[in-house]
């Protein structure tokens, strides 16, 4: 039972009217339904509404900005370092990469890259320490590698300055350069305001966009005139070979005593065959390689090979080999069947079997045998093969299958004999082959 709500009479639940005032009486389950129902439509309500305000606040953030970026992700930074740098220096396992950033580090230097997200490529290049030797050299190189119109004597002068605080900043075309003292870091960069969009269209095309797959749209306005034909100058790390050559001359003419010892004839027969002009390196430029005086006493023998880089002659190679005091020397320098270049130099006791991998900016030079002794009259000299101990005959052996790579010998001095075809001449001839 149930009372009216009207006249508060006790009724059934049943009944529509009540019998006693008459007034209606609708079921408890019609009003439950009620609830549900408007229930249902205040929850609707609030999801809407909530729906709206996400996109309002949506459409009023600001868009992500275009972070200025190398064309490198740190895969291809590390081919280009390498190639530069003339030796594997960075190997890419060692890199330590996440979403946004990687780090390499060895007990000399440090290489931080910042990276954008979506692309991959490198935001920001950070080496150091700048009193290390070694990081400055790997900073000149990073230089290098995103300006390729930068020298190597030009980047390391640059950064020089940064350290003595000579200046704030380098820029280079579309990077600047600057040191961060606090941190000891030097410090490469994009410059914002030189970045080309990654939506601009230099050219017409009727090719469909590789990001969207649409016709580009053509432009509203007349493009300005341009070229008829295509410029001719060479890029600058295409420098002529007659530019190299002319550079090699001067070099000579300047530095005659380095090549020729005027005070003795007794030279003139070790001096006849220690220069010669290949290309080593691929660039299609010749490297000026020779064997010259490393000191006044013309005591000191250096094996030096010479570049042409960016409009100037840079020193890939400058070393040591021998000196002539005590028992007089002897070495052969050539180029192996497999393009690398090797020594073999005796100056008893020692004796020393080197090769060598030419980059464009420098050499890694890597012993493969060596004999060693305590003096001239030590009767029983040690002999070594990547720094293992073997017999006189393992090494003798391994000498002579080194020398039987060689297809061009550019060096080698009076009392060795050359064991391939020779390209090397004399001060005289060298000079007389670069003026024509």
């Amino acid at each position: 039972m149930m009372k009216c709500k009207n006249c508060k009479m006790p009724i059934r639940p049943d009944i529509p009217y009540c019998p006693n005032c008459g007034a209606p009486n609708p079921p408890k389950d019609h009003r439950k339904l009620l609830i549900v129902i408007l229930i249902i439509l205040c929850a609707t309500a609030a999801t809407l509404i909530g729906f709206l305000v996400v996109l309002l606040i949506g459409g009023m953030s600001p868009s992500k900005p275009n972070v200025p970026k190398f064309d490198f992700t740190c895969s291809e930074y590390t081919d280009e370092m390498n190639r530069i740098l003339g030796v594997n220096k960075l190997n890419k396992d060692n890199w330590n990469v996440s979403d946004t950033a990687a780090s390499y580090t060895e007990s000399d230097f440090a290489i931080d890259l910042d990276l954008d997200e979506e692309s991959r490529k490198i935001t920001k290049i950070s080496v150091g320490p700048t009193d290390s030797e070694t990081a400055a050299k790997m900073a000149a190189a990073s230089i290098m590698a995103v300006e390729p119109d930068v020298s190597q004597k030009e980047a390391l002068t640059q950064l020089a300055d940064l350290s003595e605080e000579k200046t704030e900043k380098y820029e280079h075309g579309t990077t600047v350069v600057i040191i961060l003292k606090e941190k000891k870091r030097f410090e490469i960069k994009p410059i914002e305001d030189a970045v080309i969009p990654a939506t601009a269209e230099i050219t017409q095309s009727a090719e469909p966009s590789a990001i969207t797959g649409a016709p580009v749209s053509e432009p509203t306005e007349a493009p300005t005139e341009k070229p008829t034909e295509a410029p001719t100058a060479e890029p600058t790390t295409e420098v002529p070979q007659d530019n190299a050559h002319n550079a090699y001359l001067e070099y000579l003419e300047n530095n005659r005593s380095e090549f020729v010892n005027d005070k003795s004839e007794y030279y003139r027969k070790r001096e006849a065959n220690n220069i010669a002009f290949t290309d080593l390196n691929g660039d299609g430029v010749d490297e000026f390689v020779c064997v010259r005086y490393g000191d006044n006493q013309y005591m000191r023998i250096n094996f030096t090979i010479f570049s042409y880089r960016n409009g100037e002659m840079i020193t890939l190679y400058d070393d040591m080999i021998y000196a002539l005091a005590g028992a007089e020397g002897s070495h052969e320098i050539f180029i192996g069947s497999d393009a690398k270049v090797y020594s073999v130099v005796n100056h008893f006791p020692s004796f020393s079997v080197t090769e060598y991998e030419i980059g464009e900016t420098g050499v890694s030079a890597n012993q493969l045998a060596n004999r060693t002794g305590r003096g001239t009259d030590d009767p029983n000299p040690e002999h070594f093969i990547g720094g293992s101990s073997v017999s006189k005959s393992e090494f003798d052996s391994f000498v002579d299958s080194t020398r039987d790579k060689a297809e061009t010998v550019l060096c080698y001095s009076h009392n060795a004999s050359a064991s391939a075809g020779s390209i090397s001449m004399s001060y005289d001839a060298a000079c007389t082959y670069l003026k024509q």
